[in-house]
């Protein structure tokens, strides 16, 4: 079944399955228009954020997003060697593309990826075509950046100015309070600039899912909070199962212990429960 075409009810979104849940993807073939190529999709993984806050002694920068979809080439649309596809001549990497999802039951719209295509895979000539979108973090990976000394700079701007150089544009949410007593950049990789600034000042600089640089400084009080529950704590967590944790084979040894005194000695102790059921025993051998 193909997203887009099907209904959305393999995986559940959310806490609850939702059966009107469908995809679209869309790329920029032409550089000018967005072409809708959502009937393609056969299987779709993506991938953004970071795996752990702190990594070491130090914050873990996000990673680059990606976005991995296969698609049906059976009439080789995705072929650049087939001058009657629609898009020849445009097929390749660099082009712009983003996935989002649509609720059918009251059309609303999320964006979860925007970036550019950085692999066309076709396996089987005409049968399927992987791509690959990464999102400008990676982009920001390959962009030496200089900047000259500056005196007293805002941290915010700061950031800006690095993302600029390497030719992109931040949005600034909110507006610093940290000062930077001196600041410059010389050669160095623009996203390890960004987030060198901004764990420093515990700020965070991340890609929004519209592909937007965004900045959020560590002392902003949003106005509204968000209200997790606990379903939506526990949907992630996985539960121990009893065999798993329960005891099948107890070894106990015993060594000879000569008593001076009368008066009984515990010499081994099981602190730990087993389980048994009623009716069973358990058999322990001693060896002395």
């Amino acid at each position: 079944m193909r997203y887009g075409k099907g209904k959305y009810n393999t995986f559940k979104y959310g806490v609850k399955d939702n059966s009107t849940i469908g995809w679209k993807l869309l790329i920029r073939w032409d550089d000018i228009y967005w072409y809708p190529e959502t009937d393609r999709i056969m299987d779709l993984v993506i991938s953004r954020g970071r795996d752990n806050m702190i990594t070491g002694n130090k914050l873990e920068g996000m990673g680059v997003g990606e976005a991995t979809l296969t698609l049906d080439n059976t009439d080789g649309r995705y072929d650049p060697f087939n001058a009657s596809s629609p898009i020849y001549a445009y097929i390749g990497p660099g082009k712009r593309a983003k996935v989002i999802v649509k609720n059918g039951d009251n059309s609303n719209e999320v964006q979860l990826i925007e970036g550019t295509i950085s692999q066309i895979t076709p396996y089987g000539r005409r049968e399927k075509t992987q791509i690959k979108i990464v999102d400008d973090w990676n982009y920001l990976k390959g962009r030496v950046v200089n900047q000259g000394l500056t005196n007293n700079w805002r941290v915010d701007l700061a950031i800006n100015d690095i993302i600029a150089d390497a030719g992109g544009l931040v949005t600034l949410n909110d507006m610093s309070s940290d000062f930077i007593k001196h600041f410059w950049e010389a050669k160095m990789n623009a996203a390890d600039g960004v987030n060198e600034i901004a764990h420093t000042f515990m700020d965070e600089v991340i890609i929004g899912a519209d592909g937007v640089f965004k900045y959020k400084a560590h002392n902003k009080i949003d106005a509204s909070k968000l209200t997790i529950t606990s379903e939506k704590l526990l949907k992630d967590i996985a539960f121990p199962m009893p065999w798993e944790v329960q005891r099948n084979f107890v070894k106990v040894t015993v060594h000879p212990v000569d008593f001076s005194s009368t008066s009984s000695t515990v010499i081994w102790e099981l602190k730990s429960a087993i389980p048994i059921l009623d009716g069973q025993s358990i058999e322990m051998d001693v060896e002395f």
